[in-house]
């Protein structure tokens, strides 16, 4: 219908994550240049953890990332809500 090719992760959790990171890459393509200024992970101490989520009634297995205490990734989450692991 779109008339181009469609490319669908098997997590669909990750689908604005891989746009965004192809829309990234194609304008440095034709810029050369980037703005992104990111965060600097050289200096975390890393944890992760498996918990039990009970921001509703999925009861979601949530993993969470942390480096230096601050939770920087998480996944898992069914319900779609932002920030589950957070509540637990």
């Amino acid at each position: 219908i779109a008339n181009c090719e469609a490319i669908r992760p098997d997590i669909a959790g990750l689908m604005g994550a891989y746009g965004a990171a192809i829309i990234a890459y194609e304008n440095y393509l034709k810029t050369k240049k980037t703005s992104y200024r990111g965060k600097d992970f050289s200096s975390c101490e890393w944890e992760s953890e498996n918990i039990t989520c009970r921001g509703c009634d999925n009861n979601c297995s949530v993993s969470v990332l942390k480096c230096n205490g601050e939770i920087v990734g998480e996944w898992g989450s069914r319900c779609g809500r932002s920030f589950c692991a957070v509540k637990h």
